[in-house]
């Protein structure tokens, strides 16, 4: 079964995108509500999505980097 892509975009800035896309994963991947396996790349400069994923779930280490999981080939395999 294929799962569901979600992509939020906007050019201007400060309109929520970060917060509405980091609020979606934590909903989905919450058991006691969706327990869905969630895969989220950040690729913003910025890294905003990391850094608050970090402090959410007390993780400092990433063993597979969007930039690797590209190089690797597919992202069925980076995953």
């Amino acid at each position: 079964m294929m799962g569901k892509i979600i992509v939020l975009t906007n050019l201007k800035g400060g309109v929520g995108k970060t917060t509405d896309t980091d609020m979606m994963a934590i909903v989905a991947a919450k058991k006691s509500l969706f327990n869905k396996k969630v895969l989220l790349i950040d690729v913003d400069l910025q890294a905003n999505t990391t850094s608050n994923m970090t402090r959410t779930f007390g993780t400092v280490e990433y063993p597979q980097s969007f930039t690797k999981a590209v190089q690797s080939g597919t992202l069925n395999q980076a995953i």
